[in-house]
C-alpha cells in the first residue's frame, strides 16, 4: 500500500502535500493527468509531506521526475527523515541528490525513475518526512516529479515486499514497448531494452544488443526512459 497521499497529483491540486514555489502541470505527466512542477532558476522551491509509518521496519521511496524545458537541470536534494510522535526528528531514512545534467527532458518523453530504501525506523519512530527539493541554481530548468511512492518492506525479513509501483511502471512500459535503461546496484551505466515479461520480483527484458536479461526488482535503483 502507497503511504503517500494523492501520489501522482491527480487531484489536480496540493491536497497532502506542504509545497513551495510549485505549480500543478498539466502537459508533461508520467502517468495519469497531472504532475508537479518545481520552479527553476533562483527560485528555491520544494514539496513535502509528512505520513504515519510503523516502527521497526524499512521502507522503499519511488520517484519520477525531469526537466521540463531546455535548460540544464538543477540540483534536487531528496531525503526521508523518521520522527517521533511529537513530530521530532529521530533519524535519518536516506538522502541523495541528483547533480545537473541527471535528470532526462520530460519534453522528450523522458523521465528517470529513482528507487531508494530506507533505513530500518527506529522503535520511537511514529512518521516519515518526504522532502523533495529544488535547489537554486541560475539559468536551470524546472523540474516535474509525479508518481511518488513510500511502501513498508517489513521487518525482520517477516513482511513480503510490495513492489507495486515498480511492477505497474514496468508493465506500462512492457505495453507500449518503450526502450528503458534499468540501472542496479553496482551498475551506474544501466542496460537499456524493451521489457518482455514482468513477474511477482522481477523483470525480464530484451537488451539493445539482443540478449535477454533477468533483473529483480530488489537490484533496481533507476528506470529511465531513453
Amino acid at each position: 500500500m502507497n503511504l503517500i497521499g494523492n501520489p501522482g497529483f491527480e487531484t489536480g491540486t496540493f491536497a497532502s502535500w506542504m509545497t513551495y514555489n510549485v505549480t500543478i502541470n498539466r502537459r508533461y505527466v508520467q502517468t495519469g493527468f497531472f504532475s508537479a512542477e518545481l520552479a527553476g532558476g533562483m527560485t528555491n522551491a520544494y514539496i513535502q509531506q509528512v505520513v504515519p509509518i510503523i516502527p521497526n521496519a524499512s521502507y522503499q521511496f519511488v520517484i519520477s521526475l525531469a526537466k521540463s524545458s531546455s535548460l540544464r537541470a538543477p540540483m534536487m536534494s531528496i531525503f526521508l527523515l523518521f520522527l517521533d510522535a511529537s513530530q521530532k526528528t529521530v533519524a535519518l531514512g536516506f538522502a541523495l541528490s541528483m547533480r545537473t545534467l541527471n535528470q532526462p527532458d520530460s519534453q522528450t518523453g523522458a523521465w528517470k525513475t529513482i528507487v531508494e530504501s530506507t533505513t530500518i525506523a527506529p522503535a520511537s519512530a511514529a512518521y516519515a518526512l518526504v522532502f523533495i527539493h529544488k535547489v537554486p541554481q541560475d539559468q536551470s530548468s524546472p523540474v516535474v516529479v509525479d508518481d511518488i511512492g513510500l511502501y513498508a518492506l517489513g521487518g525482520g525479513g517477516n513482511t513480503p515486499v510490495d513492489y507495486t509501483e515498480i511492477r505497474n511502471l514496468l508493465l506500462s512500459y512492457m505495453a507500449t514497448k518503450s526502450v528503458i535503461v534499468i540501472m542496479t546496484a553496482g551498475q551506474p551505466t544501466g542496460t537499456a531494452g524493451t521489457v518482455t515479461s514482468v513477474g511477482t520480483n522481477v523483470v525480464t527484458i530484451t537488451t539493445n544488443a539482443g540478449s535477454t536479461m533477468t533483473i529483480p526488482f530488489e537490484k533496481i535503483t533507476n528506470i529511465e526512459t531513453a
